[in-house]
């Protein structure tokens, strides 16, 4: 943090640190590094688009951290310092910052953009190598991941309604599992009751109307909740075909593995034009 004290400082850093550009990103700042998957959409991202640029991440803790870091980039027009922030539920309601210090996830956050059909794929062809039918597979698991985001829709509004009041949220983003049922099924079961108690501690959570909601697509979901949601199904599908098993960071380093070189063949279809704009953009 204390490179954030002026500007100078915050221009130096990448030099102290042997690096050409330093990206503030949503991370803990004691966090695992190799567990953290902002760090691994970010890193692939400056890896396809600018391949001779080095690069060293900042990691600032939770949104409002790098929000206060991108004032100062912007205000100091500060080079060699970019900012890389979640979207969360700016499609609903703005807030956008249109600066070329600032870049954004295509979807809710990195996870959303990361845990895709396509990387899914790559991901269980890895985890089963060899197995017969792998199109039949690789449908399968994304028809499971799209049956369980459609039962959350409901409690998606409800979120959006007490995100938009700064309320408690309905869903939850640090252990978000716990929305989920403890069980091998098949697609991924929601735990209703504990979601419908939120919902009711919650006082007069409204339904959002369809045009403020944005309820059509999985890419809108709470990101930690996606990441939930895919890992569960290709760990509960893998062991149904007899496979290894697997847990969360391993499938976090099948992931990063994939998309070594094949960063825009891992992304959502809907989110390549995204990230080639951006990556299209002169570094300040």
């Amino acid at each position: 943090m204390t490179f954030l004290r002026s500007p100078l400082g915050i221009a130096n850093r990448a030099k102290f640190s042997g690096a050409q550009l330093l990206v503030y990103i949503e991370e803990a700042p004691n966090a695992r590094p190799t567990g953290n998957v902002d760090r691994v959409l970010w890193r692939r991202f400056f890896e396809t688009f600018y391949p001779t640029t080095s690069v060293i991440f900042g990691p600032l803790g939770g949104k409002a951290h790098v929000l206060t870091a991108a004032a100062k980039l912007i205000s100091g027009n500060i080079r060699n310092a970019v900012c890389a922030l979640d979207r969360d539920y700016m499609d609903a309601f703005g807030g956008e910052i249109v600066d070329p210090h600032v870049l954004y996830t295509f979807g809710y956050g990195a996870e959303s953009d990361l845990y895709s059909r396509r990387s899914l794929a790559v991901a269980f062809e890895a985890l089963m190598p060899g197995i017969a039918d792998l199109e039949r597979h690789r449908n399968r698991i994304w028809n499971h991941v799209k049956r369980t985001h459609t039962s959350m829709r409901p409690f998606l509004i409800s979120d959006q309604d007490a995100f938009s009041r700064s309320t408690n949220s309905v869903i939850d983003r640090d252990h978000p599992r716990t929305d989920f049922v403890h069980d091998a099924a098949l697609p991924v079961n929601l735990d209703i009751a504990r979601l419908n108690g939120r919902v009711a501690a919650i006082a007069n959570l409204q339904v959002l109307t369809p045009a403020t909601a944005v309820l059509d697509n999985w890419y809108n979901l709470p990101s930690h909740s996606h990441q939930a949601i895919c890992y569960l199904t290709i760990a509960r599908y893998v062991r149904a075909q007899g496979g290894p098993g697997v847990n969360e960071p391993n499938l976090l380093a099948v992931l990063f593995a994939a998309s070594a070189g094949n960063f825009i063949g891992c992304l959502p279809r809907e989110a390549i034009p995204h990230y080639r704009r951006m990556g299209a953009r002169p570094l300040p």
